[in-house]
């Protein structure tokens, strides 16, 4: 009997998972332990392949292919060296290297057109990436077949329809859905384990296109929105989403389960999460996505889910954001308005300043700005010439939570607990997720240790 889409889970795997026949062979058992959960296998290309793909077309534009070629054999023999170490089985090895080689040759084929018309359009861009992740999908599906598996090797670019904005390209869920429910589903519902990529589709006319970094982990939420699965699951190289970076913060812990709402927060302050708008398909259909470690998949990860079952205010991660600035502008005079200093923000998001807060206390607009290059410095003086301004360097404590606001006494913990690191000023009520202390510069690793101490005593 045909199972329903909804027991279906979508495993999608990043480039470190897929990195080398090492990385490979333990997404080959995380597969096998899963494959009564009707599957279906994203993947990455293998780690540093893309880039090494887009600089190659880019350097095809002005080089020749005779000076291009080593690095195209550098591809090949990399793709080659996983095949001979994963494959044993003669037959599909040697189909599974033909299949290598024959993309290689697909590969030399664009490199020569672009460098005959010396131009690399965002078209060609987007041909050049897709190889990646047809590599490693063609090599794990042989693996697969080699372990008896019974996978398929779908090309995605079949059945993920998108515009034609290359390079970026946005996915017509309409289409996409008709044509995964018409192709992809049988097979799944059938017991096959699908093989696919990530980050590729194509448009109307069948031109690749690719949907922008993080692409794969997008490709993962809409194929599981279109099919109403019953999981996403994000295997990476970490332990889901941890409670603190843990390159400062020794102890820190992974976070089991969490909202979209926090996700969103946590992203917008630095952390390396995954980004919102990758998994809001999955989201908007409510469908659970849960964050693991290829290397460690005895470790639960951690779910996000739509909603969240915390009642009470608790703190449940902290973040620090270093060589930001802390913007003074003085409003004591009569002709600098609150209205000139909202078209002031407005100036400095037009130049695309990231700002993280800003306020308005005792005459004074205090506007916190992330991490700012020269470029970005040099906007900040223009748009603020004339007027009585201080730049000073200070590190931001972004201290993320569910439902803080409902506890009156949090900001007075928060505050007697890092007083010793002189925090000189907070943003509170800014969100009902977070609060944010500003340190002078070196005092964040401090402030950020202490400030973890809550999380692990339960507050």
């Amino acid at each position: 009997m045909a199972k329903k889409s909804s027991n279906i889970i979508v495993m999608k795997f990043g480039g470190t998972s897929v990195k080398n026949a090492s990385a490979m062979s333990k997404v080959l058992e995380i597969v096998k332990s899963g494959k009564e959960q009707n599957p279906i296998i994203i993947l990455s290309a293998c780690s540093g392949i893309t880039d090494k793909l887009l600089r190659l077309i880019q350097d095809a534009s002005k080089k020749t292919v005779k000076m291009l070629i080593k690095e195209i054999e550098s591809i090949e023999d990399y793709h080659l060296n996983i095949i001979d170490e994963l494959i044993s089985k003669k037959e599909i090895k040697k189909h599974c290297r033909e299949n290598v080689q024959n993309m290689i040759q697909q590969l030399i084929l664009l490199v020569e057109g672009v460098s005959l018309l010396r131009e690399c359009t965002p078209k060609s861009l987007d041909a050049a990436a897709s190889f990646g992740e047809l590599l490693s999908t063609t090599i794990f599906d042989a693996v697969c077949r080699s372990n008896k598996l019974d996978s398929v090797f779908l090309d995605i670019r079949h059945i993920l329809k998108t515009d034609s904005n290359y390079n970026q390209a946005l996915v017509d869920f309409k289409q996409t859905e008709y044509l995964l429910r018409k192709n992809l589903l049988p097979m799944s519902l059938n017991g096959k384990v699908i093989i696919t990529q990530g980050f590729i589709g194509s448009d109307g006319n069948g031109v690749t296109t690719t949907l922008g970094r993080g692409g794969s982990d997008y490709s993962a939420a809409v194929l599981g929105s279109v099919i109403n699965a019953k999981e996403i699951q994000i295997w990476t190289d970490v332990n889901g989403v941890l409670t603190a970076d843990p390159r400062i913060v020794k102890n820190a812990v992974t976070i089991s389960e969490m909202s979209f709402d926090e996700i969103q927060e946590l992203s917008y302050y630095g952390a390396k999460v995954l980004h919102p708008d990758t998994i809001k398909p999955a989201i908007q259909k409510k469908i659970p996505v849960r964050v693991l470690n290829t290397f460690h998949p005895e470790n639960r990860g951690t779910l996000i889910t739509s909603g969240t079952k915390v009642n009470t205010a608790k703190i449940r991660s902290v973040h620090l954001k270093r060589n930001c600035i802390n913007l003074t502008i003085n409003i004591s005079h009569s002709e600098i308005t609150e209205l000139k200093i909202l078209d002031l923000l407005s100036q400095l998001y037009k130049s695309g300043i990231k700002i993280v807060t800003s306020s308005l206390v005792d005459n004074k607009a205090f506007i916190a700005i992330d991490n700012p290059n020269e470029s970005h410095q040099n906007s900040i003086k223009n748009i603020l010439y004339g007027l009585n301004y201080k730049i000073e360097i200070i590190e931001l404590l972004c201290i993320c939570g569910v439902n803080l606001k409902s506890d009156p006494d949090i900001l007075q913990k928060i505050t007697i607990l890092l007083n010793r690191f002189e925090p000189e000023s907070v943003i509170y009520g800014f969100s009902s997720n977070s609060l944010i202390f500003s340190v002078s510069d070196g005092n964040g690793a401090g402030a950020m240790n202490e400030a973890h101490r809550l999380i692990l005593d339960g507050k």
